[in-house]
């Protein structure tokens, strides 16, 4: 074992840690600490039923299949499975594009996994940089400082003004940028200055384009058909222990470098399959493609992603469990590096303009991080989105909204969203109509089935990477912080009920809308409830905006506090409200009135910190005001940790005695406290 200890992190330098049978020992010098936990080998044990084994390294697709004599590629193996069978892949790094068309039945389905105790990678991208670094990079003639071009061509189709390569840093997987612009990768200027005039020598007018550094990355120059590699340190003020300080050389550690060229695993018309334990990479547009399917299930899958991580379209029946959905956000970078200099990347991609005919979804355990938007789920029909972490997102966290089809229905909505943690992500709940449409009806919009939100933990306590400095003379702290819910041009939201939260905040919400944001967008059409929630902020006093007393919105017996200095001494909070034109009219929609049970007391955290950087655990000590202060919800709203029999609920997340579940894969973490 080759032990070293860089940058504060120990890299373990085994034959595992590198994602490659055999090793890379040429990779001795760590990038940047890796963002999330690397994958690590299952010891999931082998099953019954038929098995067939595949082996990149000794392999031959000559052979039988058995565990002696492996088949050696993945595409020709796949290929000879029957209901029933389990193919095995033996430990190691298959450089394939991988298609398939797999017909399980049901109780019988096709299983594609690791073997027990191997890594396995699937990887759409070129080897050698991997594996033979020293030798695919040279210094690229008329560049600029540390940038390195292709020892080869490499052909391609490729997009004028698009990202036409991608990569992450082979030994951490911290992502690189995939560069659309050569400007960008050889400026030495962070800074978001946008395009701006400014007049020559000769007194003309001169409109300097923008010319933005977005971290080390690669871009593919269509001219010489050579990828170009820069890893220059970044020097954000704000950024602080974020920024890249690991080697710039190319030629000295590995990288996963991919070109666009499709998928690297497409399911097509495939019926009860199941994948386990495998590792996919390597890809510019889409990582992870299951189209017209039926029964798909991901189980212990890591993913790191291009544009689309996981695309899924036209299929029934989707399960994820114990997955992780990696995209290409690195430590430093922002919305707007992706979003406007390279691609407005998505994690799980199942809801686009137009409805698609995906229903009957279960991703839970999972984990969706590092990325411009997250899970597009609105136009599914049927989710569950429970146990899962969804962290670092810089734009839109799950898109709801459910379009109308063109034959008048909506097949969007039963959304249930439980027992998750969100943190870092810039519109928690979005909605918006882009190419998709909602059908105006006499009552409104036409909206899905609704989403309900129930036992989930917000923590916005820290900034979400949005935009950087503008100027060294510019203010350098990061401070945009995430949110509830919000919207892209106005549509009308789905139906959503809000109850047993956790909502941690630093200020009040958007234009002091009451609720961390719950009391905005309840538009003709639609409705909102929002009860037995707990918002706690570090910052100001809760605000009390809300929308027209006549719509269709409920809020009551929900717990707020602020850390703030001023809150000791703030009193009832909800006097001078309840006392309003807004209050009164309320009670037409809701007989007590909104708020008219809300308290606002110290919900007795075990310990806070408006510091993100600092401990937390958000769970209430004995004697908390918020235990009993609740109200009975309908039975038909769903809820897995309903107290039965009380006549009044507790206000919050966890139930007084309930043990905490955990979140992300294999629930490894508490959701709260700090999942990083």
């Amino acid at each position: 074992m080759i032990v070293r200890h860089i940058h504060g992190v120990v890299l373990s330098a085994v034959c595992g840690l590198l994602l490659s049978v055999p090793c890379v020992l040429a990779a001795e010098v760590l990038s940047h600490p890796p963002m999330r936990p690397l994958p690590t080998a299952s010891d999931r044990p082998m099953g019954g039923g038929p098995a067939f084994f595949v082996d990149a390294r000794r392999g031959d697709d000559g052979a039988a299949g058995s565990r002696e004599a492996p088949w050696k590629s993945l595409n020709f193996a796949l290929r000879q499975l029957k209901p029933g069978d389990t193919l095995y892949l033996r430990g190691g790094v298959y450089y394939e594009r991988v298609k398939a068309a797999l017909a399980g039945a049901p109780g019988q389905p096709v299983t594609v996994r690791a073997f027990p105790g191997e890594r396995v990678v699937i990887d759409g991208g070129l080897r050698e940089f991997f594996e033979s670094p020293a030798g695919s990079w040279e210094p690229c003639p008329g560049g600029v400082a540390g940038e390195y071009q292709s020892a080869k061509e490499y052909p391609i189709d490729a997009r004028d003004d698009s990202t036409n390569v991608w990569g992450v840093f082979g030994d951490s997987m911290v992502p690189l940028q995939g560069y659309r612009l050569r400007v960008d990768l050889q400026s030495d200027s962070m800074f978001w200055r946008p395009a701006e005039e400014r007049t020559d020598a000769r007194g003309a007018k001169v409109k300097e384009d923008m010319k933005v550094y977005c971290g080390p990355g690669v871009w593919y120059n269509p001219e010489t058909r050579r990828i170009h590699a820069r890893l220059a340190h970044t020097n954000l003020e704000g950024l602080a222990e974020d920024n890249y300080r690991g080697e710039t050389d190319p030629r000295r550690l590995p990288l996963v470098v991919a070109l666009r060229g499709g998928p690297v695993v497409e399911l097509e018309d495939c019926r009860h399959v199941v994948l386990q334990d495998l590792v996919v990479r390597g890809a510019v547009e889409s990582c992870l493609v299951v189209a017209d399917s039926r029964d798909v299930t991901l189980e212990g899958v890591t993913a790191y992603g291009g544009g689309r991580c996981i695309v899924v379209r036209f299929t029934r029946g989707f399960r994820m469990k114990d997955c992780a959905v990696r995209g290409p956000a690195a430590p430093w970078t922002f919305r707007s590096s992706l979003k406007y200099r390279a691609v407005e990347a998505q994690l799980l991609a199942a809801s686009g303009w137009h409805p698609q005919d995906n229903a009957d979804f279960d991703l839970g355990y999972c984990e969706f991080t590092d990325s411009v938007d997250g899970v597009f789920i609105g136009n599914v029909a049927g989710v569950r989105l429970h146990h899962s972490l969804l962290d670092n997102i810089s734009d839109d966290g799950v898109f709801l909204t459910a379009h109308t089809t063109y034959d008048g229905r909506v097949p969007g909505g039963n959304i249930h969203i439980y027992q998750n943690h969100f943190s870092r992500i810039l519109t928690t709940f979005a909605f918006g109509v882009g190419h998709g449409r909602q059908k105006v009806l006499d009552e409104g919009k036409q909206v899905g089935a609704g989403v309900w939100i129930c036992r989930n933990v917000f923590d916005f306590r820290r900034w979400v990477p949005y935009f950087p400095a503008r100027s060294a003379e510019a203010p350098q702290d990061l401070t945009d912080y995430g949110r509830l819910n919000s919207d892209h041009g106005s549509p009308t939201w789905e139906p959503m009920y809000y109850y047993h939260n956790l909502v941690v905040t630093m200020d009040q919400a958007w234009r002091g809308y009451y609720g961390a944001g719950m009391g905005m967008g309840v538009q003709a059409g639609t409705r909102r409830r929002a009860f037995n929630n707990l918002f706690v902020q570090a910052r100001g006093l809760p605000g009390f905006t809300f929308v027209d007393p006549k719509a269709d919105f409920q809020a009551d017996y929900n717990l707020h506090w602020s850390y703030a200095p001023a809150a000791a001494e703030a009193g009832d909070v909800f006097a001078r409200f309840r006392g309003s034109r807004i209050f009164a009219a309320s009670k037409e929609s809701y007989a007590p009135g909104w708020t008219a049970n809300d308290l606002f007391a110290d919900p007795r955290l075990t310990l806070f910190n408006a510091d993100w950087r600092k401990p937390v655990d958000f769970t209430v000590q004995p004697g908390s005001p918020a235990f009993g202060a609740g109200m009975a919800l309908p039975p038909e709203w769903p809820d897995p940790l309903r107290q039965e029999g009380a006549a009044r609920p507790d206000i919050g997340p966890l139930p007084s005695g309930a043990p905490v579940w955990g979140v992300g894969v294999k629930g490894r973490y508490n959701p709260f406290r700090e999942c990083r």
